[in-house]
């Protein structure tokens, strides 16, 4: 299974319930980079160093990191704050891969 790494601004709640699906998750916060304004390519460069795919909902900046830089996998994800449908979506979309090196994925809550 894909090892994932959540950005700070990344919702905990969302972690929480994409660990109990089985998933391998570090968070910014559990790494002690919370609030030291920790930039989004160290933040990239951190996930790299340990072949994680970060999870964020900081389209704009990691999409331009995602076009000029190795990484081992971007999740961008819009705002949810249904954390449970939001988890369903990440899975949805990774449950079969089996590496994401270099790709960015966008996962958007449902239009209603």
């Amino acid at each position: 299974m894909i090892k994932l790494y959540a950005d700070e601004d990344f919702n905990y709640l969302a972690v929480k319930i994409l660990r109990k699906m089985g998933y391998d998750i570090k968070t910014t916060q559990e790494i002690g980079k919370a609030g030291k304004g920790t930039d989004d390519k160290a933040q990239l460069v951190y996930a790299v160093s340990e072949m994680r795919v970060i999870l964020t909902h900081n389209h704009k900046d990691f999409y331009r990191l995602h076009t000029n830089n190795e990484h081992s996998g971007i999740i961008s994800c819009t705002h949810n704050k249904d954390y449970q449908q939001l988890a369903q979506r990440i899975d949805e979309q990774i449950r079969e891969v089996q590496q994401l090196d270099n790709q960015l994925i966008r996962v958007t809550r449902p239009l209603l």
